[in-house]
């Protein structure tokens, strides 16, 4: 899963399991099986998500100095656990890609931030992509697919995490577009709602998407009336507190947004 991230988290006061169940709609959603298909992967380490900057890159040139993608990725992490390396994966035997070298891939270990939160902790760090010049690229509906790879390794457990990115021509469309960004915006974070009630949830776009994205709701307490559409309902359930979580995924452009709020249930 190679895409865009806008990951804000509200509250600090989640729990392991709600994360462990968000992993499974990340899953399900780059898989397209249920959340039952992904049952196996949920007590894992796992990278959530990962973005580029830009989003679609021209080529470099030759003789210069090449262009280059900062990556920025985000890993759950159980707590007090913490990430032993990261290091470029190369695969050799992809051909519908080119692939980067590991010389093409910086991790840039100064960059490491971790963030602890009740039950899990978020890791983020930020990679340098090295963009191949125009001989190396294969050009199909105007743009390129380029793959890189990274292993994540903790003491116990190796994450293998492939990505892609698009590499356009000089004057292509392609090259000015951004990643929408998403927010909830009703209810809003720490907002109390009634139990066993029917509430109005809605998301809205930062930017206006340059194509359909691939929209999901969940909810680690309750029933989403459509889980598929920015605006429906929420059939909540008894008190407590609730996470909402929103995704907007873009498969063409390699997009991906999230957004996370808390909700009082009384």
């Amino acid at each position: 899963m190679c895409s865009l991230v806008v990951l804000k988290i509200h509250d600090h006061n989640a729990s392991w399991s709600w994360l462990v169940a968000l992993w499974g709609l990340l899953l399900s959603l780059s898989a397209c099986g249920s959340a039952e298909d992904s049952q196996e992967h949920l007590s894992q380490l796992h990278v959530i998500g990962a973005s580029t900057l830009p989003l679609v890159s021209l080529a470099s040139r030759p003789g210069e100095a090449p262009q280059v993608l900062e990556l920025t990725a985000y890993v759950a992490l159980p707590p007090a656990i913490e990430v032993t390396s990261i290091e470029p994966l190369v695969d050799g035997s992809a051909v519908d890609f080119v692939s980067l070298s590991a010389q093409q891939i910086k991790v840039k270990k100064d960059s490491y931030s971790y963030q602890s939160y009740v039950g899990f902790q978020l890791l983020s760090f930020k990679v340098d992509l090295a963009v191949p010049e125009n001989s190396a690229l294969s050009f199909s509906a105007g743009s390129a697919q380029v793959r890189y790879g990274l292993s994540i390794k903790t003491a116990a457990e190796e994450e293998k995490f492939w990505g892609v990115f698009l590499v356009s021509p000089p004057g292509s469309p392609e090259l000015g577009l951004v990643n929408p960004g998403v927010a909830i915006s009703s209810p809003n974070s720490n907002k109390v709602v009634a139990a066993n009630s029917e509430v109005e949830i809605n998301a809205v776009f930062k930017e206006p998407p340059e194509e359909e994205l691939q929209l999901a709701w969940f909810v680690s307490g309750g029933e989403i009336k459509n889980r598929r559409v920015a605006s429906t309902s929420w059939k909540t359930k008894g008190p407590g507190r609730e996470n909402l979580i929103f995704t907007a995924r873009d498969r063409k452009h390699q997009s991906f947004s999230m957004d996370i709020v808390t909700v009082t249930v009384e």
